[in-house]
């Protein structure tokens, strides 16, 4: 009986390291399997009986080995580098879990093989196509918290408005170049500005805008101050279009809606005294139009000059009551001011100034004097340095000049230069006031039928000779029809005379129509009309194309010495232009041949100012809305010179640089490529270079993992001995994290392999031999016989 049990055991040794070497072989086969977790062969002993005497165990007898377990080793495998995003190896625990959903039946399985892919409906899936469980984002981007097929849908992005632009940019404090406040900046004229930085930015349809600032030092200042500016710029902002720079849109109804549009974007840089940005503002407090002149004044009349004067109102569409300022130069020369220095701006008093003061001490109080006058003047001075003294006009509300006098024969040492009024202001006058338009008409009222129309200047008079006219503004005799053409057609005054006839004299120049049209309705009557004198057109008519427009006029010297006469009409802004034909205005009107003048154009260069201190921001930021084309509007877009402190802009002795310039709006995006972080999150990048959070990996646990149940193709399921799955962002809950690019090779050791080969092998020898010998024992039992 022993001896057979020995042959028993023998075979049980054979068995068990039979299987040892099958779970050997399997390893080595699986030793480049991505995931693959390798196993190894628990080996127990084999009791058949036991015999026990007086408590004590005096003999044990085995029968043999068993396999108790194949037990999965679950430890790290080391990783292989890919080129692929989608690739995932797991450093530390956990499982991803994929789904195979087959009529409508889901199996979830387990893996540690992270060969993911995109299908065709953008699910991520293993190469059995099962689907990878994570989490989705909503439609803000925001990820999930509910398990679910993970699916990358978002395969584009939605173009960003454009709604901050970040500067830092230092400007030279050395550029001699400054300008006046009046002066508007024009792009296409270098000489309007000092330095420009673009950029490209975009609307809510990602259309793209190139928006160029340009940058334009002022010689003063007159709106709201930061504590300590000592230096300012003025900024406008402009948009190009196929190479024509425009604020914002580029078709405006009138010259006044662009300059309202410029206005809106310019804004004003203050610096202090050490170069530090310490504000931006918009709006200023007014300051004078100028105008370019295609033409000089000629005249047959000897020493012309001129006289800053007049006031030139516009009330045309848009213009909103507003005021032309003209302005006049006082330079103030020589040794010093005596006690009796004084100098006198039009018609206010004389102003006269302390003795023993130097010109640029005078010119400070001169300024002082015109600025703190009771009650205030319509003007205001400003102090250019070196003894200039510039004086503005404000609103007013009737013409005065600014001509500047100053006595020069009791201080010969002492020079004020101004302005004189001479013949070229009278010049003005008379255009302004104009040579009244007159006419005759001789009227018939003999068989004229009730209700029979006169036209004056197209407002319609009926007769009334019967007393039974139901027509407008009805008239019996022809001094009734005087006083109702006085009082009902707009600059026309009717005199009755004896005879029958009504004088018609047009008392305004200024407005176009002064030709009037006269028409007459007999109504079957009889009755007659007649028009005497041919002076109806003597006065301006500022009949154009497009419209009828106001013309005034004003005298102003030019810089080398000649005089121009300012022609404006009712459309204000730049661009807005008056043209005259000399010939034909010579022919047809008296007003320029009577004083042998000829002129050309006239074109608004520069904006009278509201009178407003706008808004400051010590932060140096500004907001200017937008309106483009189909896009949201408004769309408001902050500049900001100070994104941060270190990167604020300066005003310091250099050049005029910038050194940052940063815009948050882009195009519409495509997605370009993925990229899947430690934590799961899976970011795509677009081709507008953008970042956008796409979905989150899932990692599952469980409490006994290597109880879970091998199911070949890389796969493990869940089993009771296993527990049941927990799942986790990776690095939460003990899982390990996401290594992408990456697969996690097999964690088999060939060497120990090799090792247990040759133990198994040469244990399977020594069983066999076991079993062998024990046959020659019994043959040699069996033998015994013989």
């Amino acid at each position: 009986m022993g001896m057979l049990t020995a042959m028993w055991a023998g075979v049980a040794g054979l068995n068990v390291h039979g299987q040892a070497l099958s779970a050997v072989a399997d390893n080595v086969a699986n030793v480049n399997t991505h995931g693959y977790k390798a196993s190894r062969v628990n080996f127990g002993d084999v009791m058949i009986h036991s015999l026990t005497v007086g408590g004590t165990v005096v003999n044990q007898v085995g029968t043999g080995a068993k396999v108790l377990s194949v037990q999965n080793l679950l430890t790290q495998g080391s990783f292989e580098t890919t080129d692929v995003p989608t690739d995932m190896a797991i450093n530390g625990g956990g499982f991803f879990q994929v789904n195979n959903t087959s009529a409508g039946q889901t199996a979830k399985y387990y893996t540690r093989a992270g060969q993911f892919l995109l299908d065709t409906e953008g699910y991520m899936v293993n190469p059995q196509g099962y689907r990878l469980q994570g989490y989705n984002v909503d439609a803000n981007g925001d990820i999930l918290a509910v398990p679910a097929d993970l699916r990358i849908t978002t395969v584009q992005t939605d173009a960003i408005a454009t709604s901050a632009i970040d500067i830092s940019m230092n400007l030279n404090s050395e550029d001699t170049k400054k300008l006046h406040p009046s002066q508007l900046i024009d792009p296409s004229d270098q000489s309007t500005w000092n330095y420009v930085n673009t950029t490209r930015t975009y609307d809510s349809l990602g259309v793209g805008h190139n928006l160029s600032m340009f940058y334009q030092r002022l010689t003063t200042y007159n709106g709201t101050k930061a504590n300590g500016a000592t230096s300012f710029w003025k900024v406008t902002a402009f948009e190009s279009v196929d190479g024509v720079y425009h604020p914002n849109e580029d078709d405006y109804a009138t010259t006044a809606e662009y300059l309202d549009a410029v206005n809106a974007k310019t804004y004003y840089m203050q610096f202090d005294t050490s170069g530090h940005l310490v504000g931006v503002s918009t709006g200023d407090s007014g300051y004078g139009d100028t105008y370019v002149y295609g033409g000089k004044v000629s005249s047959s009349t000897s020493d012309i000059a001129t006289a800053l004067g007049g006031q030139l109102t516009f009330d045309g569409a848009g213009a909103s009551d507003q005021v032309i300022r003209t302005s006049g130069t006082v330079t103030f020369a020589g040794t010093g001011t005596t006690s009796s220095t004084s100098v006198t701006v039009g018609a206010d008093a004389a102003y006269t100034l302390t003795d023993g003061l130097t010109p640029a001490q005078a010119a400070a109080e001169l300024c002082d004097q015109i600025n703190g006058a009771s009650p205030a003047v319509n003007y205001y001075a400003v102090n250019e340095g070196s003894g200039v003294v510039t004086i503005h006009a404000k609103n007013a509300n009737g013409p005065f000049d600014l001509s500047v006098s100053h006595d020069s024969s009791t201080e010969p040492d002492f020079s004020v230069t101004g302005d004189d009024t001479t013949t070229l202001s009278e010049l003005a006058n008379m255009i302004n006031a104009g040579n009244t338009a007159t006419g005759t008409l001789q009227i018939d009222t003999t068989g004229m039928a009730d209700d029979a129309t006169i036209t004056v200047g197209g407002v319609t008079f009926s007769y009334d000779g019967g007393g039974t006219a139901t027509g407008a503004n009805p008239w019996a005799t022809l001094a009734d029809l005087a006083t109702a053409i006085t009082a009902n057609v707009p600059n026309v005054t009717a005199t009755y005379t004896a005879g029958g006839t009504i004088s018609l004299a047009y008392d305004s120049v200024g407005v176009a129509g002064n030709a009037v049209t006269l028409a007459m309705d007999l109504n079957g009557g009889g009755g007659s009309i007649d028009l005497s004198g041919s002076t109806l057109t003597n006065g301006w008519d500022g009949t154009t194309t497009g419209g009828a427009h106001e013309v005034t006029a004003s005298a102003l010297e030019n810089a080398d010495g000649t005089y121009s006469l300012q022609l404006t009409r009712n459309v204000a802004g730049a661009g807005s232009t008056y043209t005259i034909d000399v010939d034909e205005f010579l022919s047809t009107n008296t007003l320029g041949s009577e004083a042998g003048v000829g002129f050309t154009t006239a074109t608004q260069t520069t904006v009278a100012r509201d009178e407003t201190n706008g808004v400051l921001d010590l932060n140096g930021q500004v907001e200017l809305d937008y309106y483009f084309e189909d896009a949201v509007q408004p769309q408001t877009i902050t500049i900001d010179y100070s994104p941060t402190a270190s990167a604020a802009s300066t005003q310091s002795a250099g050049s005029n640089e910038t050194f940052y310039l940063y815009q948050d709006g882009s195009t519409r995006g495509t997605l370009q490529s993925l990229d899947i972080g430690t934590d799961g999150v899976i970011t795509g990048t677009f081709s507008n270079g953008q970042l956008k959070t796409l979905g989150q990996v899932m990692l599952v646990d469980f409490a006994n993992p290597e109880g879970l149940a091998r199911e070949g193709d890389n796969l493990w399921s869940q089993t009771t001995k296993s527990g049941e799955p927990i799942e986790n962002t990776p690095g939460q809950g003990g899982t390990g994290s996401i290594e992408s690019g990456a697969l996690e090779q097999s964690n088999v050791d060939l060497a120990t392999e090799m090792v247990k080969m040759i133990l198994y092998q040469r244990a399977y020898q020594a069983n066999s031999k076991s079993i062998s010998t024990t046959d020659q024992m019994l043959q040699e039992l069996i033998n015994l016989k013989r």
